[in-house]
């Protein structure tokens, strides 16, 4: 092996070494220039690609979030990525109900391609008093933390219209974005006073979605 050669390969390794080094701020560009894309200001680079990878709108659309609410924009991102959390089976069998009565039904709605939920709500009233919320077949934007929320507002845009009247309860917290679920409302809450269930994020100070009431008698 001749001297020009072994030259050759030591300049080739310590470039490999460099690029390795380099890598979160060369890989950014190289997928922008692969997929011919621009990648969304913010986002880790090994989420380059994948964010790449969604239709154009949304990112377009995340992109357009990113001027005004550069953090938003990114976490917003990184939800379309989370893996599903599937609500576990013993959770998603409807409770034993005894003579129940369903007074309330409803349907979350989405604001967009990347928040909001699809699934519906029914709200049973047991013959022994009991009120019981079952959120079902739920599909949500997928955040790691989401609230489940009465609330009098019938369709809240922020905490502040979920607080609308000082009429406002949780619940619980989501057992999972997918599947169904149910929570036990207070026997002394008087549902007439409420007109919406709000699944909220309380890292973003956002509404992922809410579900208004529709009263069936």
């Amino acid at each position: 092996m001749n001297a020009q050669f072994r030259y050759l390969m030591l300049l080739l390794g310590g470039a490999g070494v460099l690029l390795t080094y380099a890598f979160p701020f060369w890989y950014p560009y190289f997928v922008t220039l692969q997929f011919g894309g621009e990648v969304l200001s913010g986002l880790p680079s090994n989420l380059s690609e994948r964010f790449l990878q969604l239709p154009y709108d949304q990112q377009n659309a995340l992109i357009e979030l990113a001027d005004d609410e550069p953090e938003l924009a990114v976490a917003l991102a990184i939800a379309q990525f989370n893996r599903p959390r599937v609500v576990p089976e013993a959770q998603q069998e409807a409770p034993n109900l005894l003579g129940p009565i369903e007074t309330i039904s409803g349907s979350f709605v989405a604001f967009s391609d990347f928040l909001g939920a699809d699934g519906q709500i029914l709200i049973y009233t047991l013959a022994d008093s009991r009120q019981v919320l079952w959120i079902e077949n739920l599909v949500s934007t997928n955040f790691p933390d989401i609230e489940v929320w009465l609330s009098a507002h019938r369709q809240p845009e922020s905490i502040q219209d979920i607080q609308l009247n000082n009429l406002h309860l949780r619940l619980g917290d989501l057992y999972g974005n997918v599947g169904s679920q149910w929570y036990e409302i207070p026997s002394d809450v008087n549902l007439d006073q409420y007109n919406s269930i709000v699944l909220y994020n309380p890292s973003n100070d956002l509404i992922v979605s809410y579900a208004s009431f529709f009263r069936l008698f």
